[in-house]
């Protein structure tokens, strides 16, 4: 077992919350986000706030929470009424390092962490032979997560340099102390060029329950794979719509805003796209949705994910902006392109090639 894990073990074996009963009707709140407790004032985080709110659904008004983390006079006025109608209803306050964490009808509500770990620790040991690296461990007294990738290659052919396609899967377990807080979801890793895009977890498949952890792990090996595969292929066929191309500046440009240009947008060549139209940029954009998405563009849809993903890997690019970039390029692998239905088409000027990425 990596020390990683060890770690995560040890630390989750020396958190001890505090839990004290009391009934919903008791509670004060002298200001908001802070809790009067046995005579004592201690402070409550906007989770737990979120999760007392969580109890008192039905009664609570649409937009409730959010108020509330604005500090709201009214809101909490309101949340102080709602908790006095609500008589013996029992709870439990949890706290942590001086701070209540989450507020639960009673202890069972809750995932701990430690049981979280014995999925782990299953998941290694059933993956016997093939190598598992924790591409990411984290626990902060409330929260743990912990990502778990293979070894083993998954070969989707090769790119237009010829160099390999390749992806390794894996599963993402976090865990927040506090009711319906257990997470497990499945999804890979792309390598090309050192090109570490993660794609959105979940969609290889998701659970909340904790005991379904073996069976979320044997519906990523058996179909996740070949699912990468077929989207891979289908991506390298279809053209871009003008709605991904527009969709796609606009996520470059928003980080281009008020800081050193790192996004060559111009590469999109908008310009272009908008004149087989017979349009202006400003024209295309105004478009309804509907004829953006089934508009076609010169670009390959595979073409412009390798555009996104490579941005998220610029030296010059900030740890934030790289992980949208990433996180953007895992919604275009497993979102349906929209030209699978075609609509409008235009005859574009081919005399320089349209290519995006040097994959």
């Amino acid at each position: 077992m990596s020390s990683a894990i060890k770690e995560l073990e040890v630390a989750v074996k020396n958190f001890k919350p505090m839990e004290k009963k009391t009934v919903l009707s008791e509670l004060e709140f002298p200001r908001p986000e802070v809790l009067r407790v046995d005579g004592k004032t201690i402070p409550v985080t906007h989770d737990a706030i979120g999760d007392l709110c969580s109890m008192l659904t039905p009664t609570m008004p649409m937009g409730f929470y959010m108020k509330l983390a604005h500090k709201n006079p009214r809101a909490w006025g309101s949340l102080l009424d709602a908790l006095k109608r609500q008589g013996r209803q029992k709870c439990v306050l949890v706290a942590s390092k001086g701070t209540i964490i989450t507020i639960v009808p009673s202890m069972s509500a809750i995932t701990p962490h430690m049981r979280v770990l014995i999925q782990v620790r299953w998941i290694l040991d059933n993956e016997e032979g093939i190598k598992l690296s924790p591409k990411g461990t984290h626990f902060d007294g409330v929260r743990l997560t912990c990502q778990l990738v293979r070894g083993l290659k998954i070969d989707t052919g090769k790119t237009r340099e010829g160099v390999p396609d390749t992806f390794r899967l894996g599963w993402r377990l976090t865990n927040r102390y506090a009711p319906r807080g257990f997470q497990a979801s499945s999804g890979a890793e792309r390598l090309v060029c050192g090109n570490l895009s993660y794609l959105p977890m979940e969609a290889g498949g998701l659970v909340r329950d904790v005991d379904k952890v073996p069976d979320l792990v044997m519906h990523t090996k058996t179909s996740l794979a070949d699912v990468i595969k077929r989207r891979v292929e289908r991506m390298k066929k279809v053209n871009t719509s003008v709605r991904e191309v527009l969709e796609a500046y606009k996520t470059l440009d928003a980080w281009n805003e008020n800081r050193k240009p790192v996004f060559d947008t111009h590469r999109l060549r908008l310009d272009e796209i908008a004149n087989a139209y017979r349009m202006t940029v400003e024209e295309l954009v105004k478009t309804p949705m509907i004829w953006k998405a089934t508009a076609e563009t010169p670009f390959k849809y595979y073409d412009l994910y390798n555009f996104i993903t490579e941005a998220g890997v610029k030296p010059t690019v900030s740890i934030q902006a790289a992980t949208d970039m990433r996180i953007e390029g895992g919604h275009m692998m497993f979102a349906p392109p929209d030209l699978s239905a075609r609509a409008a088409k235009a005859d574009f000027d081919d005399r320089r090639p349209w290519l995006l990425s040097e994959n």
